[in-house]
């Protein structure tokens, strides 16, 4: 599953919809505190060092992926609220080549409204507004390129990116035009 990131609730909405246990990856330094270590560990999420040496961690995604277990990945890697994606990286589209598993594109709106979209400090800051939060959930892709040839990489991480952005644009021309 491959989503965009407007809000740091993103990934405990997805588990919260997803029938099975999934796996994701998150930064490390949300690993620090000890209640918040507990709680990443407890739903599936291991640390990766953003711009370190993370091949452990992808090994163990590809393990995971192999096993039939579901992985999460927010490719934009940190929390951009507005409706235009970030650059995604392609660490979603290593996993799904080397492993053959399909990509499941997912669109989501309004988390940024839910909680804001700074990373949460206390208990206090886990608080949740009223508000509408669309989520939706692509048909699935596969993608063959045995070779990992760079260019044809590249193209199909940006088609998964513009499937998503264009599926946020909808929603949100959609929630503007029934509030009017």
């Amino acid at each position: 599953m491959v989503a965009n990131h407007p809000s740091p609730f993103d990934g405990h909405l997805l588990c919260a919809l997803c029938p099975r246990q999934f796996y994701s990856f998150a930064r490390a330094e949300l690993f620090e505190k000890r209640l918040a270590r507990w709680h990443f560990w407890s739903v599936g999420s291991i640390p990766v060092i953003v711009g370190g040496d993370n091949r452990a961690a992808i090994e163990r995604a590809e393990e995971l992926l192999r096993d039939g277990k579901m992985f999460v990945m927010l490719p934009e890697s940190d929390v951009y609220p507005g409706t235009t994606l970030q650059h995604f990286h392609g660490s979603f589209m290593k996993l799904s080549l080397t492993t053959g598993v399909p990509t499941l594109p997912v669109a989501i709106v309004g988390t940024e409204k839910a909680m804001g979209t700074q990373r949460p400090q206390t208990l206090r800051d886990l608080r949740l507004n009223a508000c509408d939060v669309y989520v939706h959930f692509l048909e699935p892709l596969s993608f063959t390129n045995p070779t990992l040839d760079k260019d044809q990489f590249s193209q199909d991480v940006e088609q998964v990116k513009q499937l998503i952005q264009v599926k946020v644009w909808e929603i949100v021309a959609e929630r503007d035009n029934s509030d009017n």
